[in-house]
């Protein structure tokens, strides 16, 4: 008797569909958490990112704002730090590099006129550097602290 009532309840569970939707969310809800929590920490890397990189624009856009070659650029340096620092909880290192080519060859820092015949060009480049701390604590690559750079490089002559 007991044999028999179980059969029957067993059936009547294979039939019933109540509560499958529930169950098939619970099931495959983890699965979805765990592709899109990672996803979302990428996401947020690569906006950060882009700030860096929109900051560093808008300081080498100052460099040719001027209208003039400089001896030194270090301010766009202070501008692009404070510039990215609105935009990043974490702390923003910057640096600011020039050089001069001739003839499509990068010279050292001392030289500061090209031949006579020879084709030149000046640049201003800047950098920024931040760091992008996950906000989830994923094992793994997907967790760890990474740093983030930002650069712009722009012909000034």
């Amino acid at each position: 008797m007991a044999a028999s009532r179980l059969l029957a309840v067993s059936g009547q569970l294979r039939r019933a569909r109540s509560g499958t939707a529930a169950v098939e969310l619970a099931l495959a809800l983890p699965l979805l958490l765990l592709l899109l929590l990672p996803a979302l920490d990428i996401a947020l890397a690569f906006a950060a990112e882009q700030r860096l990189v929109s900051a560093a624009a808008q300081a080498v856009q100052r460099a040719t704002a001027l209208g003039r070659i400089q001896a030194s650029y270090a301010n766009l340096a202070a501008d692009a730090a404070s510039a990215a620092a609105g935009s990043s909880a974490a702390p923003v290192t910057s640096s600011v590099s020039s050089w001069l080519e001739c003839g499509g060859v990068r010279q050292i820092e001392s030289v500061q006129l090209c031949g006579s015949s020879a084709r030149y060009a000046r640049y201003v480049q800047v950098t920024l550097r931040s760091r992008h701390v996950p906000m989830f604590n994923l094992p793994g690559p997907l967790g760890d602290v990474r740093v983030i750079t930002g650069t712009a490089t722009v012909r000034v002559q």
